[in-house]
């Protein structure tokens, strides 16, 4: 059986004390129409497994555009990849709700670390980029996980798309059509 194309997503951290009217303002209208196009994009193009790490902020985005577009492509699976099984402890209530809602409707969960551990996001990060064939980011080009992810995608040759969530830019590197 052939190993379906996977296309993972990766962006730099929103902290669970974001207030909501900065999360309507970043994760509305421009931004989500960008994530779900790159999705269905990658779709057309025979990817069939999306594997996102369901941090706050724009993961959210991203895991929300593959579950409606699995409505129309039913053939696509989604796995979270979480960096250790509670991670969502210290979130509030309503992010907390908002995760496990959204991890219910995930084909496969993938625990990196059973608890916390000093690298767990560095090596979730590590995952979804060695499962991936494309990755797509949500990055201003800050030093951070989401960086270093973008570095390492580039570095095996990987399809990578960089979405500056500050210009709405989009840069594609190494894509083949």
């Amino acid at each position: 059986m052939k190993k379906p194309k996977t296309c993972g997503f990766i962006c730099y951290g929103v902290s669970s004390s974001t207030n909501s009217s900065y999360e309507n303002q970043i994760f509305s209208g421009p931004l989500k129409t960008l994530l779900s196009n790159e999705v269905e994009s990658a779709i057309k193009e025979g990817y069939s497994h999306f594997i996102c790490s369901f941090s706050l902020g724009f993961d959210t985005c991203f895991v929300e555009a593959v579950i409606v577009l699995r409505e129309r492509y039913p053939k696509i699976a989604l796995e979270a990849a979480l960096a250790y099984e509670n991670q969502a402890d210290h979130w509030s209530e309503k992010d907390r709700d908002r995760h496990f809602r959204l991890l219910a409707m995930c084909d496969r969960e993938t625990f990196i670390s059973r608890n916390y551990a000093k690298n767990c996001y560095l090596n979730r990060n590590r995952y979804i980029v060695e499962q991936s064939q494309r990755l797509i980011a949500v990055c201003d080009g800050r030093f951070g996980g989401a960086m270093h992810a973008v570095n390492w995608a580039k570095a095996r040759n990987a399809e990578v798309i960089v979405i500056n969530p500050a210009t709405y830019r989009v840069i594609r590197e190494n894509i083949l059509k």
